[in-house]
């Protein structure tokens, strides 16, 4: 995905995400902690 190697290359630590549908927080693997906490 282009836009996941762009977002390291420029040594950003934030990121978009758009959800079309509701997600279940259990579908959010542990290591996304911090959007767990917020969804």
């Amino acid at each position: 995905d282009f836009s996941h190697f762009r977002l390291f290359d420029e040594n950003n630590d934030a990121a978009i995400l758009i959800l079309l549908e509701p997600i279940d927080k259990k579908a959010i693997p542990q290591r996304f902690c911090k959007l767990r906490k917020i969804m």
